[in-house]
């Protein structure tokens, strides 16, 4: 009865529950109620889809290629007219520091987290319940000057977890020859937290396309190809 219970209740006041004590905490935690509290919301939506979630991107200049972005960050919550609601309510802001990044790519959703890639750091949200984490740095990379690499962010079906997969150029010489790979990183918590980003065992078959951010769809991620090369 609990777990029913639970798997009914916003994100919102899962999370104050959490602090009730460590049991709650340990249940409200669970990988399996997350994912059955998921799939009751998005049975939900889909019946009577009633709120959509606004991430505007704020532009510092206007008239030049790849302009800088705001490091204000800011998601809002709207309900459609039938709830009476007018305009949309800021559900989570985040202001990172002067210079933390300057480019930003377009952004990604997965199931209520968001994605942003920049170039200096790969950001995954969770405007629920108000968290942010910065993935860790990854070395593979060898192209050193700043620019959104190709990255997306989708649910491994296989194993219930999401991950964020990103190109990288593995080579490049003075005569234009270049090598892409991809790695991945998982967002777990707690003690499945995994140690970095994993190399795969394959090259993509083509150059990506930098400066973009994938679609995902059914646990798959679709890029688009450097015509160029």
């Amino acid at each position: 009865m609990v777990w029913e219970i639970l798997i009914r209740l916003p994100v919102k006041s899962l999370t104050r529950f959490k602090q009730v004590s460590k049991a709650w905490h340990a249940i409200i935690s669970d990988p399996l109620l997350v994912r059955a509290h998921l799939h009751c919301s998005k049975h939900t939506q889909r019946r009577v889809p009633s709120s959509f979630l606004i991430a505007p991107r704020v532009f510092l200049q206007s008239d030049v290629p790849y302009t800088p972005i705001s490091t204000d960050i800011r998601f809002y919550h709207w309900s459609l007219p039938l709830q009476q609601q007018e305009s949309a309510t800021l559900l989570y802001q985040r202001h990172f520091p002067p210079g933390e990044f300057t480019l930003g790519a377009p952004m990604a959703h997965c199931d209520g987290l968001v994605l942003l890639p920049s170039d200096t750091n790969v950001y995954v949200f969770n405007p629920a319940i108000r968290d942010v984490v910065a993935l860790p740095e990854s070395r593979r990379n060898v192209i050193q000057y700043p620019t959104c690499l190709p990255v997306g962010l989708g649910l491994d079906p296989s194993t219930g977890k999401y991950k964020v997969a990103r190109s990288f150029y593995r080579h490049c010489d003075d005569y234009g020859h270049v090598t892409m790979g991809m790695e991945v990183f998982t967002i777990s918590s707690g003690r499945d937290q995994d140690d970095g980003w994993k190399e795969t065992s394959e090259d993509p078959p083509a150059l990506v396309a930098y400066q973009q951010t994938a679609v995902q769809c059914k646990g798959y991620l679709f890029y688009f190809i450097d015509k160029v090369n």
